[in-house]
């Protein structure tokens, strides 16, 4: 069994890759950049490969559970967050993973089996349909970061100290790091404007 692509964009489709595949394979999710393909077997994990050489690259190959315990036995179905940074696995559980290093994101245990998900266009909204006959709609943490940033800046506003990511402490917003962050602590105890009934 093959998973055979075709690139289009010319006058008539044009032969790229066969994959070779398992007869249990049950989903496949293109990124919206076109770059990543993920797709998936029954039993054995998800492959994420790298469709801009002349030749497919494999980059990521997910287990189907981490040494925790996450994400989802079997995978039925898959889609790509419209960054294509981030792809959520559907099976027994729904989990969001980064891509390509399959760092687990997010986690929720379905009540059965999911065979469909997808995201809405913010990004922070994923639609799973469960086989219990459900469609869900779920809220997403924000991935970006940015509210842990504006959070952080304003604790450092008023005096306070951070840490992200579990790190050392910071003082100043200078101080912390670019790009995304996630927020891990915050001390105010030492901020006399600050008490039970807010600002002071």
């Amino acid at each position: 069994w093959v998973l055979a692509l075709w690139r289009l964009g010319g006058s008539k489709p044009e032969f790229y890759a066969a994959i070779p595949i398992s007869t249990n394979e049950y989903a496949v999710a293109f990124s919206p950049d076109g770059r990543y393909l993920a797709h998936s077997w029954l039993g054995s994990g998800i492959g994420v490969l790298d469709l801009t050489g002349r030749e497919p690259q494999q980059v990521a190959r997910l287990p189907r559970e981490d040494k925790n315990g996450h994400r989802t036995s079997h995978v039925y179905a898959l889609a790509f967050h419209p960054d294509g940074k981030k792809l959520v696995v559907g099976g027994s559980g729904i989990a969001v993973v980064e891509i390509p290093s399959g760092k687990l994101l997010w986690k929720w245990d379905a009540p059965n089996p999911s065979h469909w998900v997808e995201f809405a266009h913010d990004g922070r909204h994923l639609f799973v349909h469960n086989a219990n006959k459900t469609i869900y709609v779920l809220r997403l943490p924000d991935f970006s970061g940015a509210a842990d940033r504006a959070a952080a800046e304003w604790v450092l506003s008023v005096g306070g100290k951070v840490q992200v990511g579990g790190g050392p402490n910071i003082t100043a917003v200078a101080e912390l790091p670019k790009g995304e962050l996630r927020l891990t602590h915050v001390d105010l105890a030492q901020n006399k404007q600050l008490t039970d009934a807010g600002l002071a």
